[in-house]
């Protein structure tokens, strides 16, 4: 068994306190001072400066000359970058991506599955004044929105347990029957389920092991969302959600 000596455990403390103070940048979006950091995380104030001190000189977080706050920095959005790029079914879906934000002009996204949530990691934004905005990165919860019930409903049975055991009687029965619904039809469609006034439609991308690992959406506001424009959308994602499994590695 390996002994830590006291610069290595020192080293590691630093270390997970360090991605602490950046998590509370993903959790609250907005500049954060040292004081908001030292009150947030509970640290010491000088273990705060210190390590905010270092993050900056590295490129981590960038300081707001005129607040004298902090928000993420450039190098961050660099790895960001890289990370995305290596991403396969990033590289597989984005032109189908484009296909569609080109066909339709409503917001185009791209969602991963990952350890019971989805994220998602592509977005192509309408160009149209009034449009829906999804957050590259955002991770949500699958029980709600046409993105994640896309996924949810072709999980392991024991799985969608898991993640409804929180739901009441009465709202898992609901739940339960819409994803049924979900699995013949192939697709999600949502209204007013996790933005009021916005609409969605997606469907599920699956990979070589015949799991589901991914989910394309159209969304936009549920005005424009008309019967007949929800039949387009549908009938094409229906065809390229199958293309970019098939790219994936999955057989049909």
């Amino acid at each position: 068994m390996k002994l830590i000596n006291s610069e290595e455990k020192s080293l590691n403390g630093s270390l997970m306190k360090t991605v602490d103070i950046l998590d509370l940048f993903i959790k609250h979006h907005n500049e954060l001072g040292i004081s908001d950091i030292t009150k947030l995380t509970g640290f010491p104030k000088t273990t705060v400066f210190r390590l905010v001190n270092t993050m900056e000189q590295i490129g981590f977080l960038d300081k707001n000359i005129q607040s004298k706050k902090y928000k993420l920095g450039m190098k961050l959005f660099q790895y960001g970058s890289l990370y995305k790029d290596q991403i396969d079914l990033r590289k597989i879906s984005l032109p189908y991506m484009k296909m569609l934000s080109e066909l339709f002009d409503e917001t185009v996204n791209l969602n991963v599955l990952k350890h019971g949530k989805r994220v998602c990691i592509e977005c192509i934004e309408s160009k149209r004044i009034i449009r829906n905005f999804v957050e590259v990165g955002l991770i949500c919860d699958l029980k709600y929105g046409a993105s994640g019930k896309s996924m949810l409903a072709f999980l392991s049975q024991e799985a969608i347990n898991h993640i409804l055991d929180e739901c009441t009687e009465e709202v898992r029965i609901k739940k339960m029957d819409d994803l049924k619904e979900i699995r013949l039809k192939g697709y999600a469609l949502s209204h007013s389920e996790r933005a009021e006034g916005a609409s969605s439609i997606s469907c599920p991308i699956f990979n070589s092991d015949k799991q589901v690992e991914g989910s394309i959406t159209v969304s936009g506001p549920t005005i424009r969302f008309t019967e007949e424009l929800i039949v387009e959308i549908k009938k094409k994602l229906l065809q390229l959600s199958r293309e970019i499994s098939i790219k994936n590695g999955a057989v049909f």
